[in-house]
């Protein structure tokens, strides 16, 4: 019996030791734990480089959305396909649209569908995929946007591309994802408005 005791309690230590550890791991994860949000909003800005160039022209300028799918995030546990899909609050093309033409008009540039110069933005990527494991998680973003512009003597047409991935611990905060895409966003469409081949497309139009 003296040498059942301490063999038992040595089984019953070694059963249990993993549990111990165990379950305050699992209560951290838990506390640590967010709903996923149905919405974000993404707010770019668009800011003019060089506000002393005056352009004076009047062109016809629209905005598409050609994306694939409609949401911005999409949120994996682990390497799971199946995952939770986070939109916009508010139409991105509609942000995008207002976003340029207030840049624009800073070149003294004016708007009229009737115009012979013509200028277009496609959107034609735009989200974020966040990969949730127990302890990290990893963000990936990419944008891509394409940019047409027509005068009766020249076409012009480029693509622009942004990406950024970083990893960071525990659970994924959302809203730093969104103010992330938002500064990527904001890049992206500044590299747009102060791209000198188009500037000066746009100026020998005069």
């Amino acid at each position: 019996m003296l040498n059942y005791r301490p063999i038992k309690g040595q089984l019953v230590a070694r059963f249990f030791h993993p549990l111990v550890f165990a379950l305050p791991i699992s209560l951290l994860l838990a506390a640590c734990a967010q709903p996923v949000p149905e919405h974000l909003d993404i707010s770019p800005q668009v800011q003019v480089e060089n506000s002393d160039i005056s352009l004076a022209q009047t062109i016809a300028y629209q905005t598409q959305d050609l994306r694939s799918h409609r949401y911005i995030i999409s949120v994996h546990q682990g390497e799971q396909e199946l995952a939770q899909l986070v939109n916009l609050e508010h139409s991105l093309r509609s942000d995008i649209d207002q976003n340029m033409r207030a840049a624009l008009q800073q070149y003294q540039i004016e708007f009229s569908e009737q115009s012979e110069i013509y200028l277009q933005l496609d959107i034609l990527e735009l989200s974020a995929k966040v990969k949730q494991h127990s302890l990290t998680h990893t963000v990936k973003s990419d944008m891509r946007i394409k940019v047409s512009v027509k005068t009766p003597k020249q076409t012009l047409a480029k693509q622009y591309q942004n990406s950024f991935e970083r990893e960071g611990s525990m659970q994924v905060d959302l809203n730093k994802v969104e103010s992330e895409m938002g500064q990527q966003l904001s890049t992206l469409l500044n590299r747009v408005v102060n791209d000198p081949e188009i500037l000066k497309l746009l100026e020998t139009q005069s």
